[in-house]
């Protein structure tokens, strides 16, 4: 029997690399959101004059390329700007204003400034005079923003640095799957007028190429049959969720591996759907 570290250490004969199936891959080249990144790009030419980019809302279903649009956005920003910094909190995960602070100022700083026994107030203090002394402009990305809670209070305080702290550009990209509008007070409605960006769902032949890209490069030549492919993609399709044939795919193609096949066939997916 196998030891575990010499399954690990092991090099397959189906994935030639594991990662292009997680879900924090991010593609080189990002397909069928083009207009959406234009769109972002248009909104953020102030920044080449030292102006924070025009706030964003990215709207659309599970699984639409909000979060990568953004991420891919993020990069192009600090590539080509020096002065830009972003920050992107996963707000599912860090609901209240201290700990979508936090993350910002983790992003800024970085993980080894403590922020054990810091109040909301001094860590939003330490990144306003960070931004200030560096003459930089943050971009934050709350992703699912409407996770939050305390919304607008939250909202509000980012929107409205520039009047406690003078100088200060701060932008907001904000993510949200809800379809229906979000219920802020009149006073934070005034400052959040988001240039909204939709996400809608793919259809069948951007799925297949998605997946089939994925395939090309998350697996060895030759190791995937077409109709295993097929198979995944109208079962994608059907549920709407991008992710869903991602993980599928990876799946497959674990249990290939772990039957020592050197080719993806019908067989491991029927196993996949019935595990």
């Amino acid at each position: 029997m196998q030891s575990l570290e010499s399954i690990v250490e092991e090099e397959g004969t189906i994935f030639s690399d594991n990662e292009i199936f997680t879900l924090e891959y991010v593609p080189d080249e990002y397909e069928y959101r083009d207009s959406q990144l234009q769109t972002m790009a248009t909104h953020s030419s102030s920044i080449k004059r030292g102006i924070r980019p025009s706030t964003f809302l990215l709207r659309g279903g599970c699984a639409t390329g909000k979060t990568t649009a953004m991420i891919k956005f993020f990069k192009e920003l600090e590539t080509h700007f020096p002065n830009v910094v972003t920050a992107h909190v996963n707000c599912q995960l860090y609901q209240t204003e201290f700990k979508v602070l936090s993350e910002i100022h983790k992003a800024i700083f970085g993980h080894e400034m403590k922020i054990t026994g810091r109040s909301s107030d001094e860590l939003y203090h330490n990144i306003m005079n960070y931004l200030l002394k560096e003459d930089e402009i943050l971009v934050i990305g709350l992703d699912d923003f409407n996770f939050i809670k305390g919304l607008n209070n939250t909202l509000y305080r980012l929107l409205r640095a520039h009047e406690s702290y003078r100088g200060v550009q701060v932008g907001i990209c904000a993510i949200t799957s809800e379809v229906n509008e979000l219920r802020l007070k009149p006073i934070v409605s005034t400052v959040f007028l988001p240039v909204e960006i939709n996400f809608p769902k793919y259809d069948r032949d951007q799925i297949y190429d998605i997946l089939k890209k994925r395939c090309d490069v998350g697996f060895y030549p030759g190791v995937i049959n077409e109709k295993v492919i097929d198979k995944v993609v109208e079962l994608t399709f059907r549920n709407g969720d991008l992710r869903y044939g991602i993980d599928l795919l990876k799946n497959i193609g674990e249990i290939a591996e772990s039957e020592g096949s050197t080719k993806i066939i019908v067989k491991h997916f029927s196993k996949a759907m019935n595990n």
